[in-house]
């Protein structure tokens, strides 16, 4: 069976996708940065039959990304796929009036971050027998290959 990890698995877009995979037969590790937020996605698709595990912590620290990879492979036997959901953009107005900490975050959230989670899921993914050559970042307009 094959294990897929959703990162942002809280946001409405997350959800779905968690649900979706779960449906589709996959073991699902959603991660998100609330354990309270997070686990209720687990407890509401295991309910409707759904093999979904919970993992709470912040992906902008390099070291929860790797201990994240690594503990996604020990509880679920693995990683096939990842799949990555950016956080809202909440930055609204003309971009003449955007902030400098505005514009890092933004450019943090949907690049950087993707880009450090991917990398570091990289060689877990590599050994995948079902892998498919492609990570997903859904609604930040990246996608990275193998």
């Amino acid at each position: 069976m094959s294990c897929a990890l959703v990162v942002g698995a809280t946001s409405t877009l997350g959800k779905a996708v968690v649900r979706r995979l779960a449906f589709a037969g996959y073991k699902v590790a959603a991660a998100g940065d609330c354990p309270n937020s997070v686990g209720k996605v687990a407890e509401d698709n295991k309910k409707v039959g759904g093999d979904v595990t919970a993992f709470s912590l912040n992906v902008t620290d390099p070291a929860h990304r790797k201990e994240l990879i690594q503990k996604v492979t020990e509880n679920l036997g693995g990683l096939d796929t990842l799949i990555i959901v950016p956080p809202q953009n909440e930055i609204v107005g003309e971009i003449v009036e955007t902030s400098e900490e505005d514009f890092d975050k933004l450019f943090s959230d949907k690049l950087t971050i993707p880009f450090r989670l991917s990398q570091a899921a990289l060689p877990t993914l590599a050994k995948s027998e079902y892998i498919t050559g492609e990570n997903c970042i859904v609604g930040g307009g990246v996608s990275y290959r193998l």
